[in-house]
Protein backbone atom coordinates (compact mmCIF):
# COMPACT_ATOMS: atom_id res chain seq x y z
CA UNK A 1 0.00 0.00 0.00
CA UNK A 2 2.94 2.22 0.59
CA UNK A 3 4.24 2.07 -2.91
CA UNK A 4 0.75 2.76 -4.48
CA UNK A 5 0.62 6.16 -2.22
CA UNK A 6 4.32 7.22 -3.04
CA UNK A 7 3.32 6.26 -6.82
CA UNK A 8 0.40 8.49 -6.41
CA UNK A 9 1.93 11.23 -4.81
CA UNK A 10 4.46 10.87 -7.51
CA UNK A 11 2.29 11.60 -10.56
CA UNK A 12 0.55 14.53 -8.67
CA UNK A 13 3.64 15.72 -8.42
CA UNK A 14 4.66 18.95 -10.22
CA UNK A 15 6.44 17.87 -13.38
CA UNK A 16 8.04 20.19 -16.26
CA UNK A 17 10.11 19.65 -19.28
CA UNK A 18 13.19 21.29 -20.23
CA UNK A 19 14.68 21.73 -23.16
CA UNK A 20 18.29 22.12 -22.93
CA UNK A 21 19.92 23.39 -25.78
CA UNK A 22 23.22 24.54 -26.85
CA UNK A 23 22.53 27.95 -27.12
CA UNK A 24 19.52 28.55 -25.67
CA UNK A 25 17.05 26.67 -22.83
CA UNK A 26 13.78 26.59 -21.73
CA UNK A 27 11.06 25.08 -19.80
CA UNK A 28 7.59 24.74 -19.73
CA UNK A 29 5.16 22.86 -17.48
CA UNK A 30 2.01 21.10 -18.43
CA UNK A 31 -0.97 22.67 -16.64
CA UNK A 32 -5.52 23.16 -17.65
CA UNK A 33 -4.84 21.25 -20.47
CA UNK A 34 -2.22 22.29 -22.39
CA UNK A 35 1.74 23.28 -21.70
CA UNK A 36 2.91 26.86 -20.87
CA UNK A 37 6.59 28.11 -21.10
CA UNK A 38 7.98 29.00 -18.06
CA UNK A 39 9.65 33.18 -18.12
CA UNK A 40 12.54 33.98 -16.33
CA UNK A 41 12.38 35.91 -13.52
CA UNK A 42 14.51 38.15 -14.50
CA UNK A 43 13.48 39.33 -17.36
CA UNK A 44 10.13 37.93 -18.28
CA UNK A 45 11.79 35.93 -21.24
CA UNK A 46 10.74 32.75 -22.23
CA UNK A 47 14.34 31.41 -23.70
CA UNK A 48 17.71 31.13 -21.60
CA UNK A 49 20.60 31.56 -23.27
CA UNK A 50 22.76 28.77 -22.52
CA UNK A 51 25.86 30.86 -21.54
CA UNK A 52 28.21 30.64 -18.22
CA UNK A 53 30.38 33.32 -16.67
CA UNK A 54 32.79 31.32 -14.88
CA UNK A 55 35.65 32.10 -12.19
CA UNK A 56 38.27 30.49 -10.41
CA UNK A 57 36.05 29.66 -7.84
CA UNK A 58 32.11 29.94 -9.87
CA UNK A 59 30.29 29.18 -12.03
CA UNK A 60 26.93 31.36 -13.11
CA UNK A 61 24.67 32.21 -15.61
CA UNK A 62 25.26 35.08 -17.77
CA UNK A 63 24.68 37.20 -21.50
CA UNK A 64 26.28 36.73 -24.51
CA UNK A 65 26.76 40.60 -24.22
CA UNK A 66 27.40 41.26 -21.07
CA UNK A 67 30.43 42.53 -19.37
CA UNK A 68 32.51 40.24 -17.38
CA UNK A 69 33.76 40.92 -14.37
CA UNK A 70 37.54 40.70 -14.01
CA UNK A 71 38.84 37.35 -13.65
CA UNK A 72 35.77 36.01 -15.68
CA UNK A 73 35.55 34.24 -18.90
CA UNK A 74 32.29 33.07 -20.80
CA UNK A 75 31.57 29.77 -21.81
CA UNK A 76 28.97 28.72 -24.49
CA UNK A 77 28.57 25.47 -26.65
CA UNK A 78 29.60 23.34 -23.75
CA UNK A 79 26.53 20.66 -24.88
CA UNK A 80 28.50 19.28 -27.62
CA UNK A 81 31.08 18.11 -25.41
CA UNK A 82 29.22 16.96 -22.49
CA UNK A 83 29.78 13.52 -21.58
CA UNK A 84 32.57 12.76 -24.24
CA UNK A 85 35.95 10.94 -23.59
CA UNK A 86 39.44 12.43 -25.49
CA UNK A 87 38.73 10.23 -28.35
CA UNK A 88 35.27 10.45 -28.80
CA UNK A 89 35.35 14.26 -28.73
CA UNK A 90 38.32 14.06 -31.06
CA UNK A 91 35.64 12.58 -33.90
CA UNK A 92 32.27 13.91 -32.61
CA UNK A 93 32.99 17.78 -32.09
CA UNK A 94 33.67 20.10 -35.11
CA UNK A 95 36.92 21.70 -35.10
CA UNK A 96 35.67 25.28 -34.83
CA UNK A 97 34.49 24.36 -31.62
CA UNK A 98 36.87 22.65 -30.09
CA UNK A 99 39.06 25.61 -30.82
CA UNK A 100 37.09 27.53 -29.38
CA UNK A 101 36.22 25.40 -26.30
CA UNK A 102 39.50 24.64 -25.76
CA UNK A 103 39.20 20.62 -25.09
CA UNK A 104 41.35 18.70 -22.58
CA UNK A 105 42.00 14.98 -22.49
CA UNK A 106 39.59 13.91 -19.60
CA UNK A 107 42.84 12.79 -16.99
CA UNK A 108 41.53 15.00 -14.60
CA UNK A 109 38.21 13.60 -15.21
CA UNK A 110 36.74 10.94 -12.78
CA UNK A 111 34.21 10.08 -15.76
CA UNK A 112 37.55 10.67 -18.18
CA UNK A 113 35.22 13.13 -19.80
CA UNK A 114 36.91 16.07 -21.58
CA UNK A 115 36.78 19.83 -19.67
CA UNK A 116 36.57 23.25 -21.06
CA UNK A 117 39.93 24.66 -20.71
CA UNK A 118 39.57 28.82 -20.06
CA UNK A 119 41.90 31.24 -18.63
CA UNK A 120 40.77 30.62 -14.85
CA UNK A 121 40.94 26.78 -15.35
CA UNK A 122 38.95 23.65 -16.15
CA UNK A 123 35.52 23.38 -16.08
CA UNK A 124 33.28 20.56 -16.22
CA UNK A 125 30.61 20.53 -18.64
CA UNK A 126 28.46 18.70 -16.80
CA UNK A 127 28.75 21.74 -13.96
CA UNK A 128 27.71 24.29 -17.06
CA UNK A 129 25.04 22.13 -17.79
CA UNK A 130 23.65 21.96 -14.22
CA UNK A 131 24.29 25.86 -13.47
CA UNK A 132 21.43 26.47 -16.62
CA UNK A 133 19.06 23.65 -14.86
CA UNK A 134 19.48 25.25 -11.73
CA UNK A 135 18.45 28.46 -13.24
CA UNK A 136 15.03 27.21 -14.88
CA UNK A 137 14.21 25.05 -11.74
CA UNK A 138 14.54 28.55 -10.00
CA UNK A 139 12.48 30.09 -12.65
CA UNK A 140 9.49 27.42 -12.55
CA UNK A 141 9.74 27.89 -8.44
CA UNK A 142 9.41 32.08 -9.04
CA UNK A 143 6.45 31.53 -11.38
CA UNK A 144 4.56 27.77 -10.22
CA UNK A 145 4.89 28.65 -6.19
CA UNK A 146 6.61 25.48 -5.70
CA UNK A 147 9.92 23.64 -6.70
CA UNK A 148 8.73 21.09 -9.50
CA UNK A 149 9.52 17.40 -8.31
CA UNK A 150 10.09 15.76 -11.30
CA UNK A 151 11.62 17.08 -14.98
CA UNK A 152 11.84 15.62 -18.35
CA UNK A 153 14.82 16.71 -20.11
CA UNK A 154 15.09 16.42 -23.63
CA UNK A 155 18.55 15.59 -25.53
CA UNK A 156 19.31 15.39 -28.80
CA UNK A 157 18.38 11.89 -30.55
CA UNK A 158 22.33 11.40 -31.90
CA UNK A 159 23.40 12.10 -28.11
CA UNK A 160 25.40 8.44 -27.07
CA UNK A 161 25.06 6.88 -23.90
CA UNK A 162 27.63 8.70 -22.03
CA UNK A 163 26.36 12.06 -22.67
CA UNK A 164 22.69 11.16 -21.72
CA UNK A 165 24.53 9.80 -18.45
CA UNK A 166 26.52 13.21 -18.18
CA UNK A 167 22.58 15.09 -18.67
CA UNK A 168 21.36 12.95 -15.87
CA UNK A 169 24.52 14.03 -13.30
CA UNK A 170 24.17 17.35 -14.44
CA UNK A 171 19.90 17.41 -13.32
CA UNK A 172 20.93 15.55 -9.59
CA UNK A 173 23.39 18.03 -9.42
CA UNK A 174 21.25 21.28 -9.88
CA UNK A 175 18.54 18.95 -7.56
Amino acid sequence: MRHLLAIIASANALSIGIDLGTSTSCCAVYRDGAPELVPRRVDGRLLTPSVCAVSKDAIRLDEPNTPLNDNEVLVTSWKRAIGLDQETAAWRVEEPTKKRLRLDDGAKDEDNYVGVMTTVGRVKPVDLSSCVLDSLLEDCEAYLGERPKNAVIGVPACFLPSQRRATEAAARKAG
